[in-house]
């Protein structure tokens, strides 16, 4: 299952620009990111695994699937990376949803949100 997710100050990208969410999945019990040194999560691959994109235009959603869309990289076991291009200014929602796999593990969900910018600099470009 998805490790509790740590509220931090929303990320801003500029317009043009790539954003990056890393997903874990890892067994319950297991110490979060963040502990100390020799205390690592036991990491898992869930059964199967979607990405739901909202850009601020909420006719444009799209989802994502693990195995089907290149967006969603696996980095390792139970770590896994999404690019979503930002090709619009205000707020984005990402949600991650993974299904158990054969032991009934790395099932969950979880949401992001993140912010586009149209450049202040544009007339550089």
């Amino acid at each position: 299952m998805p490790q509790p997710q740590v509220p931090l100050p929303v990320s801003v990208y500029i317009v043009g620009d790539t954003a990056t969410v890393r997903f874990t999945c890892s067994l319950p019990d297991t110490p979060a990111q963040g502990q100390p040194v020799g205390t690592l999560p036991t990491y898992v691959d869930p059964g199967g695994i979607t990405v739901g994109v909202q850009p601020p235009t909420v006719a444009n959603y799209y989802l994502l699937t693990y195995g089907i869309d290149p967006q969603i990289a696996k980095l390792g076991v139970g770590i896994y990376e999404v690019s979503i291009p930002v090709t619009e200014a205000r707020r984005w929602r990402v949600r991650w949803h993974s299904t158990a796999n054969g032991q009934n593990q790395g099932d969950g969900v979880r949401e992001w949100i993140f912010e586009g910018k149209i450049s202040q600099m544009a007339i550089l470009n």
